[in-house]
């Protein structure tokens, strides 16, 4: 979408443009001060509105539970995320880390899960930037719908 946001900075900087220069020709006018502020903070509420409207781009969730947490894991998996799983050693022992990458309209979602199967789960949010989709399918049993029923 690289065409798509030169484009909306272009036009960006020309509004930008154009109102400073109606601020510097009415310095004696504190309205123009004001239109500014508003003009600005306006864009960007909208701004962000967009962005969280349209969604676009990838995110990775890293959770740290500090219980076995097969449940989460396998609830995520059930979504339709994909999960990788660490047995690591925390400050206070044993914990599970939890890697899933997901785009960012199916955050909600996601979050959804954390918070019913571990709501104690410390968790962080990044944005990926590029990544290769590299999983693998297992066949399923069909007695407990995983690859790996034990």
């Amino acid at each position: 979408m690289k065409n798509l946001a030169t484009s909306l900075g272009f036009f960006e900087a020309l509004i930008w443009i154009l109102a400073i220069t109606q601020v510097l020709q009415h310095l004696n006018h504190w309205c123009s001060y004001l239109a500014y502020a508003s003009g600005f903070a306006a864009g960007n509420f909208v701004g962000l509105l967009l962005e969280e409207r349209f969604a676009v781009g990838s995110l990775v969730i890293r959770l740290i539970t500090f219980k076995e947490s097969p449940n989460l894991a396998n609830a995520l998996w059930r979504a339709g995320f994909g999960v990788t799983t660490l047995d690591a050693q925390g400050e206070t022992g044993s914990v599970k880390i939890i890697f899933t990458v997901l785009k960012r309209r199916n955050l909600e979602e996601a979050m959804t899960l954390i918070k019913k199967f571990d709501p104690d789960a410390f968790y962080t949010i990044e944005d990926v930037r590029f990544f290769k989709e590299t999983i693998r399918s297992l066949p399923l049993h069909r007695k407990c719908g995983f690859s790996d029923c034990s």
